[in-house]
């Protein structure tokens, strides 16, 4: 039996890609897809989205992949449209309705009052149609065998939520929210909170951290590059912005390349970086460096992702 030709993989891009995912694949097909147009460059993503969803994916590639860690946590803004009159077994449209209720009484003032009662930090229970695993099982493969299991509640924080619209039975609304909150759950506690029944009709993700949605590039833009083309890319050191900072000088920095961790003193250590906190280690053309870890002021780092970037 004849032998495939192997596939060739693109090695000089390293960055990350403001990706706009459009309603339909996974986060992981979205990725593929790309890849494809990208010569099957080495990817990875921070952040999954529903398949029904739309909006921002950061994708990290090349030596970027190493970032997803650093990215992963960043705070989330979506818009949503939760649809009152009806739950379901998914929290989504996706599901089967699970259980109706009027919601002829409801009106702005009211909505917009219940979704400010999301504000500030809570616990909130994941989910059964949900990634997670609960006795090495999927809880969605759980939930299609019809079983309904005790799920730990998680801490969640709500910094923004407001009514965009409200056109009945739907409500459009902004949250943004820490990583790992279910809007889905959100929607469905929502028509609970308003006398009624709810579910999320839609969803799009238009913030992570400081990336916006705005100017992402689509998946129609990738394939319209020419071959060997290359797209908007964010360098990685600008990637991990959010985190403190110190530029090296040049011997230090070729150590760091070389596996040798650097002591950070003043004026290179950022001021007010704790024992434990991550640091963005660069060199004097704002190339990073690597990832480190402050263990005790005055003992060299340890470097938790060095980066060779071209």
């Amino acid at each position: 039996m004849p032998r495939k030709p192997e596939r060739s993989q693109r090695t000089d891009l390293h960055g990350l890609l403001r990706f706009a995912k459009a309603p339909g694949p996974s986060s992981n097909e979205a990725l593929q897809q790309l890849r494809r147009h990208l010569g099957w460059v080495k990817a990875g993503h921070a952040g999954t989205l529903d398949p029904a969803a739309a909006g921002l994916l950061l994708v990290l590639l090349g030596e970027a992949v190493k970032l997803v860690p650093y990215l992963a946590d960043l705070e989330k803004e979506y818009v949503g449209v939760a649809r009152f009159g009806a739950e379901t077994d998914t929290q989504d449209a996706a599901g089967a309705v699970s259980r109706t209720a009027p919601w002829e009484h409801l009106d702005a003032a009211r909505v917009g009052e219940a979704l400010a009662t999301f504000l500030g930090e809570s616990q909130q229970e994941p989910p059964m149609f949900s990634a997670l695993q609960v006795g090495g099982r999927r809880l969605y493969d759980l939930a299609r065998e019809g079983r309904e299991v005790e799920r730990a509640t998680r801490r969640i924080v709500v910094s923004e939520i407001r009514l965009l619209a409200w056109r009945p039975p739907d409500a459009e609304f902004l949250v943004r929210c820490s990583s790992g909150t279910y809007v889905r759950t959100i929607a469905r506690d929502l028509g609970l909170r308003c006398g009624s029944a709810a579910h999320l009709a839609a969803l799009t993700r238009t913030a992570i951290g400081p990336f916006r949605v705005e100017g992402a590039t689509t998946l129609e833009e990738l394939a319209a590059l020419p071959a060997g083309g290359t797209p908007p890319l964010v360098r990685l050191a600008d990637a991990v912005a959010h985190l403190p900072q110190a530029a090296l000088g040049e011997r230090e920095a070729r150590g760091v390349l070389a596996g040798r961790a650097p002591v950070l003193r003043p004026p290179d250590a950022p001021s007010g970086l704790a024992p434990g906190g991550a640091v963005a280690l660069l060199d004097a053309s704002r190339r990073l460096l690597a990832v480190a870890r402050l263990v005790a002021p005055g003992a060299p780092v340890e470097l938790l992702r060095v980066f060779r970037e071209p």
